[in-house]
């Protein structure tokens, strides 16, 4: 009796089984998750038993009985703003229909993540939902909630300032920074090599590790060769880094420099003749270029002041002065009466550089020096005496020079004249 009363028990749970939904798994592929990547989201879950029949002193508890009529679909949604913002759901939806006890489904879904994606955990919702046999929803079953984790990629941005002049040492100091959300770990930076540029230290520098976000300076000495050219130059940068999964990743960029230069414009007095207060006189004027680039549409101007007057024309054009060469230009100028000793001429040079429309100008002062009445007619005694000197220092060899013709002369007409004297007054005899 006993052995029959459990047999009937035993039978009586077999068929009073009943079952519910049940998450297995999660996977996401990638696993490493970047902005702008399509991720395959898989969801494994199956219909578990729940209960059995419950004997109880007032009799049997009935366990729910599997209902034919059941069928699921499942769905992912953002849960979260930010989700929202930056997961694009491309599959999202999957029907699944009735599961038995005891059966286990896996749903696939597909995402697209933003390409400008921050790095975060993006909170996502996993529903099993069910419906009749029509696909009309009945309610969620089931809810699951995950996160899909976006690692930052490495972004770097690189901006530089320079101080390069022809001829001359300079410095180029970039600015490197990670504005990704990504890691870059055991980061170098090298210059390239260019003409007329020379790395006065070491080209490859490192910077170890990247955190998201951070930034970085390193500064580089250059020198610049002589013979560059003013003009806007690229540079080549490489960057090389390392991802959190260790390989290895290289990047070509260009930076922009600007060199510098300009002519090295001076004046100075060439030479000039006796100048006395109200008389005119011819002053000569030269302008010299000792810098490492022509001066181009070259212009001197002589200015008047209280001291004296320009009258020959005040400015005169003097075309292209190369890189160390000279020119000097003639002015005549008239002191006023009363000026006397160093006098100051104001020159105004006006000039344009190689690749260049902007004008420069530049100011100058040079002196020279004007005789007072005494000191001038002192020179001219002075000048007057000398002359005299010179002037019988040059008769000498002119008395010299006459002498010898007239001897010369003299010496031709007595050898003619005792010639004759023989010839004729040998016959006579």
């Amino acid at each position: 009796m006993k052995k029959l009363f459990a047999t009937i028990v035993l039978l009586a749970l077999i068929g009073s089984v009943c079952a519910e939904i049940k998450i297995d798994s999660l996977a996401l592929d990638p696993q490493m998750i970047e902005a702008g990547d399509e991720v395959d989201v898989y969801v494994k879950f199956h219909q578990a038993t729940l209960k059995r029949d419950v004997f109880t002193k007032d009799g049997v508890l009935a366990a729910e009985q599997e209902d034919k009529n059941v069928f699921y679909k499942t769905k992912l949604i953002p849960t979260s703003d930010l989700a929202s913002k930056y997961i694009t759901l491309i599959e999202g939806e999957k029907n699944v229909g009735h599961l038995f006890i005891g059966e286990s489904w896996t749903s696939p879904f597909k995402v697209k993540v933003s390409e400008g994606a921050p790095a975060a955990n993006y909170e996502m919702q996993f529903q099993i939902i069910k419906t009749d046999p029509e696909g009309v929803e009945k309610g969620i079953d089931r809810l699951y909630d995950f996160t899909i984790p976006v690692k930052g990629i490495v972004v770097f941005d690189v901006s530089s300032t320079d101080d390069l002049r022809i001829g001359s040492e300079g410095t180029i100091k970039l600015s490197v920074r990670n504005v990704g959300g990504g890691t870059a770990r055991h980061v170098t930076v090298k210059l390239g090599e260019l003409d007329s540029l020379t790395v006065l230290d070491a080209a490859e520098r490192h910077l170890d590790s990247f955190e998201g976000k951070e930034e970085k300076t390193v500064t580089y000495k250059i020198s610049v060769d002589s013979t560059a050219t003013v003009t806007a130059k690229k540079i080549p940068l490489f960057i090389g880094y390392l991802t959190d999964n260790g390989l290895p990743v290289l990047i070509n960029k260009t930076i922009g420099a600007q060199i510098t230069g300009e002519p090295s414009i001076e004046v100075t007095l060439d030479e000039a003749e006796e100048l006395v207060g109200g008389m005119e006189g011819t002053v000569s004027i030269r302008v010299i270029n000792n810098g490492f680039i022509d001066a181009k549409f070259l212009e001197m101007i002589l200015s008047e002041t209280q001291d004296y007057t320009v009258e020959s024309a005040d400015s005169t054009y003097m075309g292209n002065l190369a890189s160390d060469d000279f020119e000097s230009e003639e002015f005549v100028i008239k002191p006023s009466k009363d000026t006397e000793g160093e006098m100051t001429l104001q020159v105004t040079v006006k000039y344009k550089m190689a690749n260049s429309d902007k004008l420069l100008s530049k100011s100058f002062t040079t002196k020279v020096k004007v005789l007072s009445d005494s000191e001038y007619k002192e020179q001219e005694q002075s000048n007057g005496s000398s002359s005299q000197i010179q002037a019988a220092l040059l008769a000498i060899p002119a008395i010299i020079v006459v002498y010898l013709v007239l001897w010369f002369v003299v010496k031709i007409v007595g050898a003619i004249t005792n010639l004759l004297n023989k010839k004729i007054f040998k016959r006579g005899v």
